[in-house]
């Protein structure tokens, strides 16, 4: 089975992606990208090839393009497959908020929809732009630093972090750069858009905020902290979800419940495994078989899938709400098979051992 799920984007609570409508859903300018024979292609939601595979990589469409790689090199085509900024980048990604990182050499810039470059390459490394802002690594006497740029490549916030991450609701998860850490001493803490800690620098995770609150671990436990610092639910779990749709998936013991975000069990633990709800609907596991339930906790579409999207984030278990049905599908797999399904669990495309896999970027 190929698991074509790449997790490069971070969803509000409503499931849209920050700064750019519609970027969740799974058909992006009426297309999906399939894996044939080792190469990548378009299809509609008929299942047919839009655009014939051809592709070594791709990233799904933004903005009416897509980053594509041939030959080592990376372009951008639009939905007819055809070359809107030529083959040209070591690496390209999507857009995001109207600029797309690319790496030009060995450094990395970002450029616009027409391909020029709105911030030179400069930088060792990048995460995309959120809320207007993004993190990039420069080099420094000591050693390569991270910090903050604006849309214009103007430095934000000072280049003094060990590693950064993207901004969620106003806050980001630094890791503080003070010299030679032991082992075990690289703890995140979350700075606001001045830069300023609003959470000092204690924690092993790195989660973004979602609906006001961000899952820690704290010595092997999970809770939720709120945006002062303060847990608002206490580190008990062994596992969680982010909130979404008011409701964080949570395990205790070997089974997975729900709880609303005073920590209270809306659903009993109950489930051998369980994602976060989005639009109105989370998978959960029973036996080896996936399935869909509604916010009520009634069974929706049965347990037949070997595996489904919200399971294949690359990044991690419960990172993200993702936005899966936002357009009304999401992937799922049958002995190994990829498919696309409604919200009733109907097939949109039905398991065809002739694609690979499907992506998914966000």
């Amino acid at each position: 089975m190929a698991v074509l799920v790449i997790f490069t984007g971070c969803t509000s609570s409503s499931g849209e992606e920050t700064g750019d409508e519609g970027a969740n859903n799974l058909f992006s300018e009426g297309l999906l990208f399939a894996m044939s024979d080792g190469e990548y292609g378009a299809i509609d939601q008929d299942g047919e090839y839009q655009i014939t595979p051809r592709f070594d990589n791709v990233r799904s469409f933004s903005h009416g393009v897509a980053a594509v790689q041939e030959d080592d090199s990376w372009g951008y085509i639009d939905s007819d497959g055809e070359y809107v900024i030529d083959l040209q980048f070591v690496s390209a990604e999507s857009f995001y908020e109207g600029l797309a990182m690319v790496r030009d050499g060995g450094e990395v810039g970002f450029i616009n929809q027409e391909g020029e470059y709105e911030i030179e390459p400069g930088f060792l490394q990048a995460r995309r732009f959120s809320e207007g802002l993004a993190g990039v690594q420069i080099r420094e006497d000591a050693g390569p630093v991270w910090g903050y740029i604006d849309p214009q490549g103007n430095f934000e916030i000072e280049a003094a972090f060990k590693l950064v991450e993207p901004f969620s609701e106003g806050l980001a998860a630094v890791q503080e750069n003070d010299g030679i850490l032991e082992p075990g001493d690289n703890h995140w803490g979350y700075i606001d858009t001045d830069g300023e800690y609003v959470i000092e620098p204690q924690f092993e995770s790195n989660r973004s905020f979602s609906e006001g609150l961000v899952a820690v671990e704290e010595e092997g436990r999970w809770g939720f902290l709120n945006t002062d610092g303060e847990y608002a639910v206490d580190p008990q779990f062994e596992e969680v979800t982010d909130f979404s749709e008011g409701l964080a998936a949570v395990k205790e013991g070997n089974l997975w419940g729900y709880i609303d975000d005073s920590g209270d069990f809306e659903m009993e633990p109950q489930f051998e495994g369980a994602m976060a709800f989005s639009n109105g609907l989370a998978g959960v596991l029973e036996g080896d078989k996936w399935g869909y339930m509604d916010r009520d906790g009634e069974l929706v579409i049965e347990h037949r899938f070997d595996t489904i999207l919200h399971n294949l984030i690359e990044g991690g278990f419960g990172r993200g709400t993702m936005g899966f049905f936002d357009d009304g599908y999401t992937i799922v797999y049958l002995e190994g098979i990829p498919a696309v399904i409604d919200r009733e669990g109907e097939f949109l495309i039905e398991p065809d051992a002739s694609f690979e896999g499907f992506l998914y970027q966000r």
